[in-house]
């Protein structure tokens, strides 16, 4: 959850207008003044912003002088320091500054070589690896510096012209044979020609703050530039210094083929990437990865800044919580057998549910960015905040939706036909009910009620029956007196 800041009220006395507008006029004056400073640097050519700190060509001539076959690893102590200048001031230089210059840049030929040298022109290098390896620095040097070595990398223009390049630092997992024979490339500054081995292509020094390395991976196939990588840090949120590798990693993703077919990852597979101990990504980074689970949160995030919003195309993009199925673990002091991954891609399937609570099983094929440090909605009491957590982020083109399987449409009357046979199931049982309950009655009672008769044979008048205290009125029948010839003597 975001915490807002807002401004608190001030506590002082009010001051009197006439100084709020003296203070309002002194905030524009110095605003228009620094601003209008600020535009006119920033029309500044790199070889004059170079040139402020006494770094020239005709200065650093001296610095490099090819008296003999040239150094193929390491630098002399006159070339160390300058070089180190060179790195220090132009990793210095204002972001703008530094896209205006990376515009400006012409490609590294046998025409642009010379007067990119003497003027102090950016160049564009691109061309194929085919040495990667790390420069020491002196003592004295690491402690300017602020690294013991610098990378140094050797690259062969379409042309033939060859460069070596050194770098800060070489992108994770380009050394030695890595990358050997893969595309590569910067926006460098010459600084000095080498004499050419055995009547070979000229060679040229350039330095740069970054080198571009696109490898032979899925991800750098879709034209992700691995030296981008350098700026990620793990176990933190997402940072200023992280956009620009983050936006050139979720618009490599466009290209990504829409994936067709659920791939199975077992729970012991992601162990190491959902384990923050395992640092899979310092090894990993930029490889790709399928899960499948269970989305619990998709929600729109917009892009504000038009640079990231030119680079992908639109405004915005998603971001999914996807809780993967795991062997039993404690995350907080808490038993789970979930874990989340956080997944930003660029599209959704047209009909999956959206918000910040869903329950929709997705499948993501995505490519491992940096390890996500976030803080949960779950606090420890009531008025604290949510508790700090890392989680995997990936960054996609899109997720896979797989709903359960709708029943088969039918037709409206075909819904109702239950019903209707409920209906007439409960009339027709009604009715037979009913039907044997009469015929029973009716088998029970004679055809005519027969009046039992009295002694003699005669019916008993009406009086006679219906007041039995008169004489004659007696409805129990009195028994024949036995014949005396029947009567047995002892």
């Amino acid at each position: 959850m975001k915490r807002v800041c807002q401004p608190q009220p001030c506590k002082t006395a009010r001051a009197p207008r006439s100084c709020w507008r003296s203070l309002v006029f002194l905030l524009a004056t110095s605003r228009f003044l620094t601003g209008g400073a600020i535009a006119a640097e920033s029309r500044h050519s790199l070889a004059d912003y170079l040139a402020k700190w006494q770094l020239t060509p005709s200065g650093w001539r001296d610095s490099f002088q090819p008296d003999g076959p040239p150094v193929s690893v390491g630098l002399s102590p006159a070339a160390g320091r300058l070089v180190v200048r060179l790195l220090d001031r132009l990793d210095a230089a204002p972001p703008e500054w530094q896209q205006a210059w990376a515009v400006e840049a012409l490609p590294l030929t046998h025409e642009t070589a010379s007067d990119s040298l003497g003027a102090c022109r950016p160049v564009r290098l691109e061309g194929t690896i085919t040495e990667a390896v790390h420069v020491n620095l002196s003592e004295e040097l690491a402690l300017v510096a602020g690294r013991r070595t610098l990378g140094q990398v050797t690259l062969t223009q379409p042309g033939g012209l060859k460069c070596r390049l050194l770098v800060p630092e070489l992108p994770i997992g380009l050394f030695g044979e890595a990358g050997i024979g893969q595309r590569g490339g910067a926006i460098a500054v010459l600084v000095a020609e080498e004499s050419p081995q055995d009547s070979g292509p000229e060679s040229f020094l350039a330095v740069s703050t970054r080198f571009s390395w696109w490898p032979e991976t899925p991800l750098g196939r879709l034209g992700m530039d691995y030296g981008l990588f350098g700026s990620v840090r793990d176990g933190q949120p997402l940072v200023a210094d992280e956009a620009e590798a983050f936006y050139a990693a979720l618009a490599a993703c466009r290209n990504a083929p829409e994936p067709t077919v659920k791939l199975e990852t077992g729970e012991g597979d992601l162990v190491p990437l959902l384990d923050p101990a395992a640092n899979w990504f310092d090894h990993h980074r930029g490889e790709q990865v399928v899960v499948a689970g269970t989305a619990r949160r998709i929600v729109r995030v917009p892009v504000p800044e038009p640079r990231w919003q030119m680079l992908l195309g639109r405004d915005h993009y998603w971001e999914v919580f996807v809780f993967v199925p795991t062997p039993l673990i404690e995350v907080a002091g808490h038993l789970q057998e979930s874990f989340p991954v956080v997944c930003c891609c660029l599209e959704l399937p047209a009909e999956i549910p959206r918000g910040a609570r869903v329950n929709e099983p997705v499948s993501v094929t995505g490519f491992g960015f940096k390890r996500y440090r976030y803080e949960t909605r779950r606090a420890a009491t009531a008025s604290s905040r949510g508790q700090p957590q890392e989680a995997p982020l990936l960054v996609s083109r899109s997720v896979q939706w797989l709903p359960t399987a709708a029943p088969i449409g039918l037709p409206l009357w075909g819904k109702w036909l239950p019903a209707m046979a409920a209906v007439v199931a409960t009339v027709g049982l009604l009715w037979a009910f009913l039907r044997t309950g009469r015929r029973r009655t009716t088998a029970a009672l004679p055809e005519q009620i027969e009046i039992p008769l009295v002694a003699g044979g005669a019916a008993p008048d009406e009086d006679s029956a219906t007041h039995p205290s008169r004489p004659g009125g007696d409805l129990f029948i009195s028994p024949e007196p036995a014949p005396r010839g029947d009567s047995c003597s002892d």
